[in-house]
């Protein structure tokens, strides 16, 4: 898992788009989506002990993975 924080916006006068993301790296949707059914009242119990903000989910592919430095 990863865990970012957004600190600025596009521009130092616009808002951040998210102020915090998770990342969860899964190799099966069908499997994780079966762990979130089990869990669902557990997360959704949880989130309001550290937001009142409504979360967002998307999910995506990796299309390519490169690891090294950040330029």
């Amino acid at each position: 898992m990863k865990l970012t924080r957004g600190i600025a916006g596009r521009t130092g006068d616009d808002q951040v788009s998210f102020v915090a993301m998770g990342y969860f790296y899964i190799n099966d949707i069908d499997e994780y989506n079966k762990v979130i059914a089990r869990n669902m009242d557990t997360i959704r119990n949880d989130i309001p002990k550290y937001t009142n903000i409504q979360p967002v989910i998307q999910i995506n592919e990796i299309r390519q993975w490169k690891s090294g430095p950040v330029k």
